[in-house]
């Protein structure tokens, strides 16, 4: 549970009718008190209010006011009984009186030579005993006022109206010309709305803040949602989920799905959604009741591989693997119509037809291999014909040049 204190020059007494709107209007704040000078603003908020912005106050005319001085201090979520001395009976500057005292059933006996400071030492003295003796006692201590304040255990069920008790020794808690030692002067319940409230944040590289869905505070200028983090309830006494960011969910039925947008920097988009219906949340000892897994863990490319039908796989750190594509191959029906185009790459014409796409291994397409390499990919019989054809005619011009040089050495010998 939070506070806060607004205080200003302007008077506050005339928002006294206005209280139950600021409570309608802001499901957060637990009590609005206005001071008894009438220039103090006393704002509390609910134990399941955190990250609460400072309160802003502002004029009829929506400027926000610059003398408005802020202050919050943190309040327990615990109810508190709070006893103060009665002056009356240390009139003297001592007890009047020997009385005993009794705390949560354990017996103080005090005497006429006690002042308020030795009765504080003597309840100090005997805190561990009140506490063994009351286990939904958290605290027995005395405040910075010299009150005694005994704090209660967020989950305690059946907190008594007072375990504090003074016996003069007849049974009753005042004799003739005695003053009662002490007595409670306030009881503060506490706030037990923490109980099953949880807040869900999300991050984008564990700094960056991103949009749940949270509605701006009231008060606050703003769109649809806001980056934050958003209200997940439980209910406390089964577990079940009971809200999702405002919206409750019925018994066994359907959650809301929580929309989380700008987690892709290079696709602004991009939404996810995260369904947590059935999720239960339970006050106890953590325990695994079931585990069920349908997905991996976070995975690296580390590789991509080619199998012989062409599929392209592309391997990953976790183990798992995943086709990304296909390598198609282009028949033609002629191809001696293809016209070169340089570095072994050749263009589609008219003569060669259209490219006939189909993957590897199908009809008269051969397979792929991965990570081999490329040897001839001629047509070996026309490369061997038209080898033949070059021999022949090499053969040939040898023969002709023979019979060259055997007439002209005739003709140089007549």
């Amino acid at each position: 549970m939070t506070g806060g204190t607004a205080t200003g020059a302007t008077t506050l007494r005339q928002f006294g009718d206005e209280v139950q709107s600021l409570l309608n209007a802001d499901s957060r704040i637990r009590s609005v008190q206005v001071a008894a000078d009438g220039t103090s603003l006393d704002v509390r908020f609910k134990a399941s209010a955190t990250d609460v912005d400072d309160i802003q106050v502002r004029d009829g005319a929506g400027n926000l006011l610059s003398d408005v001085a802020i202050t919050s201090t943190t309040l327990s979520a615990s109810e508190t009984h709070t006893y103060a001395f009665n002056s009356a009976a240390f009139a003297s500057g001592t007890l009047d009186g020997s009385p005993s005292i009794s705390i949560g059933g354990v017996t103080i006996q005090l005497d006429t030579a006690d002042t308020q400071e030795t009765v504080s030492s003597k309840i100090a003295a005997n805190q561990a005993a009140i506490l063994d003796a009351n286990p939904d006692v958290a605290s027995v201590q005395f405040n910075s006022s010299g009150q005694l304040v005994i704090t209660y255990k967020p989950e305690s069920g059946n907190v008594p109206n007072d375990i504090l008790e003074v016996d003069f020794g007849d049974g009753s808690t005042t004799t003739p010309g005695t003053q009662p030692v002490m007595a409670i002067s306030t009881i503060d319940s506490g706030d037990n709305s923490y109980e099953g409230v949880y807040r869900m944040y999300a991050y984008l590289n564990g700094t960056e803040t991103l949009d749940l869905g949270k509605a701006p505070d009231p008060g606050e200028p703003g769109g649809a949602s806001e980056p934050g983090p958003i209200l997940v309830t439980f209910n406390p006494t089964n577990g079940l989920l009971s809200s999702v960011n405002g919206t409750n969910v019925p018994l066994g039925g359907t959650a809301p799905n929580i929309s989380i947008t700008g987690a892709d920097p290079a696709d602004p988009t991009t939404v996810i959604e995260l369904d947590i219906t059935n999720t239960t949340q339970f006050a106890s000892a953590s325990i695994v009741k079931a585990a069920t897994q349908d997905g991996y863990t976070k995975g690296d490319l580390i590789g991509v591989t080619f199998a012989e039908t062409g599929e392209m796989v592309a391997s990953f750190s976790n183990g798992q693997t995943q086709n990304l594509g296909v390598v198609a191959f282009a028949t033609f029906e002629n191809q001696s119509g293809l016209q070169p185009a340089g570095d072994t790459e050749w263009i589609a014409t008219l003569t060669s037809g259209d490219a006939i796409l189909n993957p590897p291994g199908t009809g008269l397409n051969g397979s792929l291999r991965s990570a081999a390499l490329e040897q001839s990919n001629v047509d070996l019989s026309s490369e061997l014909v038209r080898l033949i054809e070059a021999q022949r005619n090499f053969q040939a011009n040898s023969k002709t040049l023979e019979t060259l040089n055997t007439v002209t050495q005739a003709i140089l010998q007549i």
